[in-house]
């Protein structure tokens, strides 16, 4: 089945010590964001996570697919030992906690195992990537554990973690290649997963986005796929729509759907949208 053959990409390189060695680091990794999270209700995080980023308070959608998704915050005074987090890229050189007062997107397998912690907060480095040597962006997309995907959906890529949640929220498959660079293993990875469905990438609309979506850098258009754009003069309420996270929370989850729907049924290879609301 589909799963196995992710599976199999995912694992067929590694000897039967280093399996144990990933089933190891991941368990222990579960452990520990449960436990450096596990004084926080994750509905409380959610709201925190709405006010910190502006989103439409009424988007259930959105605070359904952030629970799903694991999202914790590790507080401030975290200050876990070196021996209680060792191999798992959670401390710096100085023993410092580097997701402290950060909200928490677990990086996920096929099996809903984490593999890596994202956090996110407001300030100047905004995200935060913690994962031990088992992990590497350029081997796996963010939103892994939804797989399989729905059948007969339509599979959306996206450069960013909230966009990808984004458009979760409209009840669409969407993946995160976190960031603009797709290596071969990762072409090779969403060849599987996608099983032939239509991909639409929908990469940031700013120059590095629009590098990709004009000279192809994902390799959407070898599989049938396209890439979504909308002109840079697009406003919505007076605002700049810069990535399918905007996008969603200015139109909405039920417009949000209809709108990605429709880019995924066209056969052209660049569906542009004209926005002006």
């Amino acid at each position: 089945d589909t799963r196995k053959n992710g599976g199999w990409l995912a694992v067929s390189m590694l000897t039967r010590e280093e399996a144990k060695r990933y089933g190891e680091y991941v368990g222990k990794l579960d452990t520990m964001y449960r436990t450096l999270s596990g004084d926080y209700d994750p509905k409380d995080v959610v709201a925190a996570v709405f006010n910190a980023r502006h989103y439409d308070k009424t988007r259930k959608g959105l605070a359904r697919t952030l629970l799903d998704a694991g999202v914790g915050y590790i507080p401030k005074d975290s200050n876990p030992s070196p021996g209680e987090v060792a191999g798992l890229g959670i401390l710096d050189e100085r023993g410092r906690n580097l997701q402290a007062g950060r909200y928490i997107l677990p990086v996920r397998d096929y099996y809903g195992k984490p593999v890596a912690l994202v956090g996110w907060y407001p300030d100047k480095r905004k995200y935060m990537t913690t994962a031990g040597e088992l992990f590497s962006k350029a081997k796996l997309f963010y939103g892994l554990e939804q797989y399989p995907f729905e059948e007969g959906a339509p599979l959306f890529l996206c450069e960013g973690m909230f966009d990808t949640l984004a458009i979760r929220s409209c009840g669409l498959p969407a993946l995160g290649v976190m960031g603009v660079e797709m290596s071969d293993d990762k072409h090779m990875l969403l060849e599987a997963v996608a099983a032939g469905r239509r991909v639409v990438g929908v990469p940031d609309q700013d120059e590095a986005g629009e590098n990709v979506a004009r000279n192809d850098k994902w390799g959407l258009l070898e599989l049938g796929g396209c890439y979504l754009r909308w002109d840079r003069e697009s406003l919505i309420d007076g605002h700049s729509i810069k990535d399918a996270d905007d996008l969603i929370n200015f139109v909405g989850e039920r417009a949000g759907a209809g709108i990605l729907r429709s880019a995924a049924r066209q056969e052209t290879k660049r569906v542009v949208l004209r926005l002006q609301v």
